[in-house]
């Protein structure tokens, strides 16, 4: 049995602890192991190391060769990162699987946590998440029965878990490379790479209307050791987004004409996901994304012929409103879930 197949077991047998210790110290050696050049310079030996030297050799471009050439072991440490994160976030569904037995595949796919960046369908993650778990029955790990009766006939035994083909896998290479390359910034020399325009989204360019403090502690507080804070914020998330749903729903049914609807789907919900990220909140959110009052009231003004009044300052009046109803809610549900920990939180601050 594997290092990932090890992790996951004791994962799901309670010992946590165990559980990530392997994956902290055992899964990076079964990668790759240190060696000392007789330069005295750091040198890496292993399954990884020596599939990045046949990629390194497969490459057309020379100057491509001799980059990745001198940075071979931060590119093998970067693959590895990667390799961890992967294992994590299957040893995190097999704790959520533990710490809240799933009654369906739904709930379970509202819950996991998802990396903020990877922008995937709502069905290709259910699909990704009954995948995983119906290949971790199939390998012997020991689920809870609760997890096989909410997969029913879904997912297929398709993942091995065999950290080793992973990492070494071709089109892994070829895509940790293409990234490592924007990350350290060399894209542009070595690829002439279009930059694909400003990615800083809906936080950095919408207005803040203040802050939660209680909402801003409990999120600084979630590190890699702490997931079983992690999965409470999701579960809080969930909660939320059946909250700020039946919110909106709530002031359409009053007022439909207002817009409060276009209002959440083109702004304030967009903004409410980016905020609070780490919610992972379930609310509907519409192309496009606008984070000025005059191009969301045009927007609304030529889509939405319902809506009445769709000047400038009346779009801003309901945005404000709907957005600063949101937030209360966010922060009521943060105080009745986490208020022993911002105690806590705030006496250390003040040590």
């Amino acid at each position: 049995m594997g290092v990932w197949l090890d992790t996951l077991t004791l994962g799901a047998t309670g010992q946590a602890l165990v559980a990530r210790q392997k994956l902290a110290l055992d899964l990076p050696l079964a990668l790759r192991s240190f060696v000392a050049s007789s330069k005295g310079r750091r040198e890496y030996r292993g399954e990884l190391p020596r599939a990045v030297r046949q990629f390194i050799h497969s490459l057309s471009d020379e100057s491509e060769r001799a980059l990745l050439t001198s940075l071979a072991c931060e590119f093998v440490d970067t693959i590895v990162d990667d390799v961890i994160s992967g294992v994590e976030q299957s040893l995190l569904l097999v704790e959520l699987c533990l710490a809240q037995a799933p009654t369906s595949l739904d709930d379970l796919n509202d819950n996991f946590p998802w990396e903020p960046g990877l922008k995937r369908s709502k069905e290709w993650k259910r699909k990704h998440i009954a995948d995983l778990l119906r290949s971790m029955i199939a390998a012997g790990v020991p689920l809870p029965g609760a997890v096989g009766a909410a997969l029913s006939s879904e997912g297929e035994p398709c993942f091995a878990f065999n950290e080793i083909a992973f990492a070494v896998a071709p089109k892994r290479l070829e895509w940790s490379w293409s990234d490592f390359k924007k990350q350290q910034g060399y894209g542009r020399e070595f690829l002439c790479i279009t930059e694909a325009g400003d990615e800083a989204g809906a936080s950095a360019e919408g207005v803040d209307y203040g802050t939660i403090p209680v909402a801003t502690v409990v999120l600084q507080q979630v590190t890699a050791q702490d997931r079983e804070l992690e999965i409470d914020l999701h579960i809080l998330g969930t909660t939320l987004s059946q909250e700020l749903t039946a919110l909106l729903e709530e002031l359409h049914r009053h007022k439909p004409s207002d817009g409060y609807r276009p209002v959440a789907w083109h702004n304030v919900f967009w903004n409410l996901t980016s905020e609070y990220e780490r919610l992972r909140l379930a609310i509907e959110t519409r192309e496009p994304f606008h984070d000025t009052d005059q191009t969301l009231a045009t927007h609304i003004a030529v889509n939405y012929p319902e809506v009445t009044s769709t000047s400038r300052p009346v779009i801003v009046r309901r945005r404000q409103q709907l957005y600063a109803e949101c937030v209360q809610k966010i922060q009521t549900g943060f105080l009745e879930r986490f208020t022993d920990r911002t105690h806590e939180a705030s006496d250390h601050i003040d040590d």
